[in-house]
């Protein structure tokens, strides 16, 4: 399965290979596609790139996530929020992990 967006963060990342936003959001895409196997790949690429200590934890706690190990996950966005307190992304997938605990 693929979509066109998956398509165009992939070919960003092999233009710009240091533009971490690509795989963030490439990794998203493949977890909503319920493709691990694949999120991981594009993640242990962006480790390869020596990304930003709060990208590289962003990238984890979504991985963490589609795995149901919600409070990990949390403990690392958190993290990642010491570091870009005003990042909405952040904000928004600790969101999910919250939830996640209240549904429990």
């Amino acid at each position: 399965m693929s979509w066109e967006s998956l398509d165009i963060f992939r070919a960003a990342i092999a233009i710009f290979p240091k533009m971490f936003k690509a795989y963030y959001w490439a990794v998203k895409a493949l977890l909503v596609l319920k493709d691990r196997k694949g999120a991981i790949e594009i993640m242990e690429c962006a480790r390869q790139q020596q990304p930003p200590h709060m990208e590289c934890l962003r990238l984890q706690a979504c991985v963490l996530y589609t795995r149901h190990d919600d409070l990990n996950a949390s403990k690392l966005l958190e993290e990642a929020l010491c570091s870009e307190p005003n990042d909405a992304t952040i904000h928004f997938d600790l969101g999910f992990c919250y939830q996640a605990w209240v549904l429990l």
